[in-house]
C-alpha cells in the first residue's frame, strides 16, 4: 500500500447499501455552457449554479454567473455576475472558482479567477471577489485582490472559501506566486472577513512553499478547521507538491505559525486541473482526506486527533477511476464522496464516522458515454437532498438531485 500515513492502522470499515432514492433526471442548465459550482444553502433552501456561458466564438462576450432554484420552485433566468473582466474571451480567461453563503443565509460570496491576456501573452491572474445581500438577486461590483504598492509581478489562483459557523469568521484562502529575479515563488495567502464586518482584511501569507520537494507554481490547495478538545482553534493545510504528494501542515494561532509540513499520501503525477482535487472534510470533529492513489482508486484518509497523526480509512470506489475531481458534501451525519469513471457515470459514496461503514449510492448514468468533464459538483441541502452537476462533452451544463436516505 503506497500511503504515507504517520499512522497506518487500518480501521474497521465495510460496505452496506441504503434506502436512497434514484437519481431524478439529468437537466439541462444552459447550451454551450460549462459548470464550476454548486452550492446549497440550507438557511435559505436555494441551490446555486455557477457556470461560464460559451459564445459562439472567440470574438464576442463570455458570460460569467449563476442561475438559482428554490426548493420546490422553478430554475430561474441566468444572472450575469461578472461584468468587466473581459470584453472578449480571449482576452481575459473568467473561472468560477467557489461560491458561499454565511450561517445565517443573509450573504452571498463568489470568488473568480481571472485570467488576463494581451496579446495572446498571460499579464496578470487576478481574483475577482464578489458579495450579494438579497439570496443573489443583486451583486456588488467586483473587488479584486491584489497589491497596489509593489512593482513584483504577482499572480493569485484557486480561491477557496472557509467559513467557521461558530463565529461567522469566512476565510477565503488562495495560491500566490511571485515573480523575484527570474524565480517563481509559490505561497499560499489568504484574507479574512468577520461576521459584523463591511469588508475583507488586507492579504495574509500564511505558508512558503518554496523547497526542494513542495515547490510548484500552482499547488492544489485545501483549508479546513477545528477545535481541539480545549476549545482552541486550528486551521489545516493540504496542498500537492511536485513530487506527487499531499502536504499537510497546521496552525494554532490563526496562521500566524505553521506545524512542520508533512506528506501524507502519494498520488498519481498531475496531468490536468480537477484530477486530484483534495477534499479535507470534518464531521463531530474528525478530519477526512480524500484522493486518488497511485492504485487508481479514490483513497480516504482520517485523523481522530485534530491532524496529529492519520489512518488509513480504505477505497471510496470500488474500482480505478479516469477522472477524480472529488466532489464532497457533509449532511445527515456523512460524508458523500462524487467521483466519475470517465465513461459517462458518477459514482457517490457516503462515509459515516460514527459506524465506519461507506455506503454506496445507486449510479448517475450520464447521456454522453464519452469522457465527462473533471470539474464534477456535489452539494448537500440540510434535508439531506443532495445535488449533482457536471459538464457533459458537448460542452453542456447539466444538474440531477438526489432526495438523500429515508
Amino acid at each position: 500500500m503506497n500511503h504515507l500515513c504517520l499512522a497506518v492502522a487500518l480501521l474497521t470499515w465495510t460496505w452496506t447499501w441504503t434506502a436512497l432514492a434514484k437519481w431524478g433526471p439529468l437537466i439541462k442548465l444552459d447550451q454551450s455552457s460549462y459548470l464550476y459550482t454548486v452550492y446549497a444553502d440550507p438557511a435559505t433552501r436555494y441551490t446555486y449554479f455557477q457556470y461560464v456561458r460559451l459564445p459562439k466564438s472567440y470574438n464576442t462576450t463570455c458570460d460569467f454567473g449563476i442561475r438559482r432554484l428554490k426548493a420546490g420552485g422553478m430554475l430561474e433566468p441566468f444572472q450575469v455576475l461578472l461584468q468587466d473582466a473581459g470584453e472578449r474571451c480571449k482576452e481575459n480567461m473568467v473561472f468560477p472558482r467557489d461560491f458561499i453563503g454565511n450561517a445565517e443565509g443573509t450573504r452571498l460570496f463568489s470568488a473568480m479567477q481571472v485570467l488576463r491576456n494581451v496579446d495572446s501573452k498571460i499579464v496578470g491572474n487576478e481574483i475577482a471577489l464578489q458579495e450579494s445581500a438579497d439570496q443573489g438577486k443583486t451583486w456588488s461590483s467586483p473587488v479584486y485582490i491584489k497589491r497596489k504598492d509593489t512593482k513584483e509581478i504577482e499572480l493569485r489562483y484557486y480561491p477557496r472559501f472557509l467559513l467557521v459557523k461558530e463565529t461567522g469568521r469566512l476565510y477565503m484562502f488562495y495560491i500566490l506566486a511571485k515573480l523575484v529575479n527570474k524565480q517563481t515563488k509559490t505561497y499560499i495567502a489568504c484574507i479574512t472577513r468577520e461576521k459584523n464586518s463591511a469588508s475583507f482584511s488586507n492579504e495574509r501569507v500564511l505558508l512558503d512553499l518554496e523547497g526542494p520537494d513542495i515547490s510548484v507554481i500552482i499547488p492544489q490547495m485545501n483549508a479546513e478547521y477545528s477545535y481541539d478538545v480545549n476549545k482552541n482553534f486550528l486551521l489545516h493545510l493540504m496542498w500537492t507538491g511536485r513530487d506527487n504528494k499531499i502536504y499537510y501542515a497546521k496552525s494554532k494561532d490563526d496562521g500566524l505559525t505553521w506545524s512542520s509540513s508533512r506528506a501524507l499520501a502519494q498520488i498519481p503525477p498531475y496531468k490536468g486541473p480537477g484530477l486530484h482535487s483534495l477534499i479535507l472534510l470534518t464531521t463531530s470533529g474528525q478530519l477526512f482526506l480524500a484522493y486518488k492513489s497511485t492504485q487508481g482508486m479514490g483513497y480516504l484518509l482520517g485523523s481522530e486527533d485534530h491532524g496529529e497523526s492519520w489512518q488509513s480509512v480504505g477505497n471510496f470506489t470500488d474500482g480505478k477511476v479516469a477522472l477524480l475531481d472529488i466532489s464532497s458534501a457533509k449532511c445527515g451525519g456523512r460524508l458523500w464522496l462524487g467521483s466519475s469513471d470517465g465513461k459517462g457515470e458518477l459514482r457517490v459514496t457516503g462515509y459515516d464516522p460514527s459506524t465506519r461503514q461507506f455506503t454506496k449510492v445507486s449510479a448517475l448514468e450520464l447521456v454522453s458515454k464519452e469522457n465527462i468533464f473533471s470539474r464534477s459538483c456535489l452539494a448537500c441541502m440540510g434535508d439531506g437532498r443532495l445535488w449533482f452537476g457536471d459538464t457533459l462533452d458537448l460542452m453542456e451544463a447539466v444538474y440531477a438531485v438526489n432526495t438523500g436516505p429515508n
